[in-house]
């Protein structure tokens, strides 16, 4: 995959990390399948298949239109409990490093 960003490589893994823990998150909490997802976006006009689309998303490279997309057609009202999923990741990388030598 070609390059198109000169950000750390290592806050692009975390900004993908991120965006695929939301989408991951909210269908777990509404208990959905990549299959439901994909319907889901069919249902609003976004043609998306069930294998494409877990792809996309477990590669945490798409769109922050895209991922809108998805957390509208889940139902996401609000985005209240978005910080505690970037606090929790923030949370389990700290403990990672922490048993790292510096």
């Amino acid at each position: 995959m070609p390059r198109t960003h000169k950000a750390d490589p290592k806050v692009l893994e975390q900004s993908r990390d991120w965006a695929r823990k939301l989408v991951q998150m909210e269908m777990l909490r509404k208990d959905l399948t990549y299959g439901d997802l994909a319907r889901l976006l069919n249902e609003a006009g976004i043609e998306e298949n069930e294998r494409n689309l877990r792809n996309k998303i477990a590669r945490g490279e798409f769109s922050a239109s895209f991922m809108l997309m998805c957390m509208s057609v889940v139902g996401v009202k609000g985005w209240e409990h978005a910080g505690e999923i970037v606090r929790d990741h923030l949370i389990e990388q700290q403990g990672k490093r922490k048993g790292k030598p510096s």
